[in-house]
């Protein structure tokens, strides 16, 4: 919907469509938060998503505001805003998503705190897992270990075992 080559001809944009945004359908408000979130505009991003009546249409919106942000190293406003996600699975697949992206720009312990808001076992050991890997692959080798024993606790499920190991 929006061309990023003018960021600030994208942003006065969608600020107009924001302030008229009782006029459209939530595939149009998630482009407007999509847009926003693109050229760093997360708060008036999370406003347009919030607008959205469909949760799963809000859902799309705000995992592509997480992600954006996300990319633009702010981790702890990507964490916030998959929170606000409504169902379970994607809330799961973005924190997990952020906390690959954390331990890629070296920053472990909010990647390990990304990690320990998934509530499922299942999904956190392998979250642990890919932080793990991306730990690893970036030169910490005590993350191989605990990649090892995440795999080992998602395949077995034996979560304190595996908290002992760590």
């Amino acid at each position: 919907m929006f061309q990023l080559g003018n960021r600030a001809r994208t942003k006065e944009i969608a600020d107009n469509l924001l302030a008229e945004s009782e006029m459209f359908d939530g595939h149009t408000l998630i482009e407007v938060a999509s847009a926003l979130a693109q050229v760093g505009e997360f708060d008036k991003a999370l406003v347009a998503a919030e607008k959205i009546d469909n949760w799963y249409d809000r859902s799309d919106a705000l995992g592509r505001i997480a992600f954006r942000m996300t990319q633009a190293g702010e981790f702890d406003k990507a964490v916030v805003a998959a929170e606000k996600i409504g169902k379970w699975q994607e809330i799961v697949r973005e924190l997990s998503s952020i906390a690959v992206a954390m331990a890629q720009f070296g920053n472990f312990e909010k990647a390990m705190a990304a990690v320990e808001k998934i509530e499922d076992s299942y999904h956190k050991a392998e979250a642990l897992s890919n932080v793990g890997q991306e730990m690893y692959r970036v030169g910490h080798y005590r993350a191989k270990a605990l990649s090892d024993i995440a795999q080992s606790m998602a395949q077995g499920g034996n979560k304190a075992k595996a908290k002992e190991n760590c």
